[in-house]
């Protein structure tokens, strides 16, 4: 189950799967409506709130090919691609913090990359990003994104821009490095890697930062699945079957969120802190949802 809160945080977007086909759906307190039957919700699939929390773009599969619809409160939809545009990954679709596009993945031309198109309709249009692409997030102000590309066993991350005119590689190997979160000021980017700890030699999983210009790559927490608490000050990740929540500078307590006794329950803050969204997987490649109080 793939999971997001709306942009005031109190609404969830929730999708379930079985065998990677499933429905999307939106809640308000504990009442719960179905936006769409046939979302596609395999590998990353699910869906993305618009800025303003009135609509969904999402993965539809149509006919053996999936593309990027948008879907409102009323359940009306909307193609934004055609013939089959969109790929599997954990990038599918996210709409960007300007309202104004939705990146998602394809496999158009050959090689995985980010696209963007136009919210209100238009040609999709390809970003200039180095190989192929793994992850993909977009800065606050919408003008780039961080992707983690390369092959599933090395990647790198790279920072790309809307126009193509800037391609910088932050973090170069060795190993994977993905699931870069933007700070909330867009300053620094932390970041999942098992390169080994200074003076280890053994491959493990660890939070990295590196600022948004490149540098330094100081190790944060043990862990990976990192986002930044909205004030900017705790890192929300997971490690050893649990989530926590380490603070930012170092030296002060870790908290332990919840005892989950599952390595990939992909955390994510609600807007203000307070609430914590979760999946559990259960029965694959079925998965249940979760919220918990942070009481950090």
């Amino acid at each position: 189950m793939d999971r997001g809160w709306s942009p005031e945080g109190g609404q969830l977007l929730l999708s379930g799967s079985r065998a990677g086909f499933g429905e999307l759906w939106s809640n308000e307190g504990t009442a719960y409506a179905q936006i769409t039957g046939d979302a596609y919700v395999g590998v990353g699939g699910g869906g993305s709130w618009s800025p303003d929390g009135s609509e969904v773009a999402f993965v539809k599969l149509t006919t053996g090919r999936k593309d990027i619809w948008i879907v409102d409160s009323d359940g009306e939809e909307r193609p934004l691609t055609t013939g089959g545009m969109a790929a599997d990954g954990a990038a599918s679709v996210r709409w960007s913090p300007t309202g104004d596009l939705v990146a998602f993945v394809s496999r158009a031309g050959g090689m995985k990359r980010v696209w963007t198109v136009p919210v209100q309709g238009g040609e999709p249009r390809p970003l200039a990003t180095p190989v192929e692409v793994l992850f993909a997030s977009w800065s606050p102000d919408g003008r780039r994104l961080a992707v983690a590309s390369g092959s599933p066993g090395s990647s790198d991350i790279w920072t790309v821009s809307l126009d193509g005119h800037e391609e910088r590689r932050l973090v170069a190997g060795p190993g994977i490095n993905t699931q870069p979160d933007w700070s909330p000021d867009g300053s620094q980017i932390a970041f999942a890697s098992n390169r080994p700890r200074p003076g280890e030699t053994e491959s493990s999983w660890n939070i990295w930062r590196v600022a948004a210009t490149g540098g330094e790559i100081p190790l944060l927490v043990a862990g990976h699945s990192p986002q930044w608490s909205h004030d900017a000050s705790q890192i929300l990740h997971v490690w050893d079957d649990n989530v926590w929540t380490s603070p930012v500078a170092g030296g002060g307590p870790i908290y332990q969120l919840i005892g989950v006794g599952n390595n990939q329950p992909h955390p994510r803050w609600s807007r203000d802190g307070s609430k914590l969204l979760y999946g559990w997987p259960s029965h694959n490649p079925q998965t249940d949802i979760w919220i918990v109080d942070t009481v950090p």
